[in-house]
């Protein structure tokens, strides 16, 4: 019988940011020889899902304990029904399954003689499921404003002039120039070092041309077929079937050119996810384009 004080009807929730993302170990306790979840314990876990956001989730790991009550036999299969029993609930929360990149049973947790707990609270407490939740902050957009920006606008010699431009001035209504050198980080909107020469053109081109309006076409590589490990971010993009980092790569150009006094009125955006692949290396997949549309 559990005590009403008992510590299994908590959740426990950690938080910590490496290299740009967040990760979340949530951690649900169960009855004796159950492999369900109790309600309340799915409600909590529910509720921060909700914290933050199934959208925003790029991988998860859920791993099932049990007690030392039992054969090892049974506490494999029990911990392994527990993990596969959690991912199935996770779909029903809308995380999609090829986010779980490892649901395992890790078998019984042997008591600790030398814990300062009670027998009972370390059973209760070995009764578990760790999730691990790999995930990033994403800013609500604002259409029609300055939209958040992923790299601050590197700081440029605006008196300079590009040795070569890459849009013609003859370019006409309909052309979709392809900015060859705006590149990102994979799986991110953030610029590479070397895609500011480039940007530097296209907003001399803007400022030269006052009547040109263009629309900002941003892309990412792979689709969900043909898919390189090396942007599995992009990927799992396609997945969601969401169009986010494509568009928020040509927000991305966007915002440059708003930072640097173009009229948003001249301005448009579009995300046309990995559907236009250039058949090369995916770098170049991770690209934006601009269409002319008037001039």
């Amino acid at each position: 019988m559990l005590k009403s004080t008992f510590l299994c009807l908590q959740l426990s929730l950690l938080s910590v940011v490496t290299f740009g993302q967040h990760q979340s170990t949530s951690t649900l306790f169960y009855y004796s020889d159950c492999s369900i979840a109790p309600t309340d314990q799915k409600q909590m876990l529910q509720s921060n899902l909700q914290k933050i956001g199934v959208d925003n989730i790029r991988s998860i790991q859920i791993k099932g304990y049990c007690d030392d009550v039992g054969t090892a036999e049974h506490s494999d299969s029990l911990s392994q029904e527990r993990a596969e029993n959690m991912k199935y609930y996770l779909s029903k929360l809308g995380v999609v399954e090829d986010l779980v990149e490892r649901s395992a049973g890790m078998g019984e947790i042997a008591l600790d003689p030398e814990s300062p707990k009670s027998i009972e609270e370390q059973r209760s407490f070995n009764r578990r499921v760790d999730i691990e939740i790999t995930y990033v902050k994403v800013q609500p957009q604002v259409e029609r404003k300055v939209l958040r920006t992923a790299s601050k606008p590197k700081t440029l010699n605006l008196a300079t002039k590009p040795n070569e431009p890459f849009i013609a001035d003859s370019a006409q209504v309909g052309d979709i120039i392809r900015l060859k050198n705006i590149l990102f980080v994979g799986g991110l909107d953030i610029f590479l070092e070397e895609s500011y020469d480039e940007l530097h053109e296209l907003l001399m081109f803007m400022r030269k041309n006052e009547t040109v309006e263009i629309r900002i076409l941003g892309h990412v590589c792979c689709t969900a077929k043909s898919t390189p490990k090396s942007d599995e971010y992009d990927r799992k993009q396609e997945l969601l079937g969401r169009t986010e980092l494509s568009k928020l790569r040509a927000i991305a150009v966007y915002n440059f050119l708003l930072e640097y006094g173009i009229d948003e009125d001249r301005l448009s955006y579009k995300g046309l996810k990995g559907d236009f692949p250039l058949g090369g290396p995916v770098m170049y997949d991770r690209r934006v384009e601009i269409e002319i549309l008037n001039r």
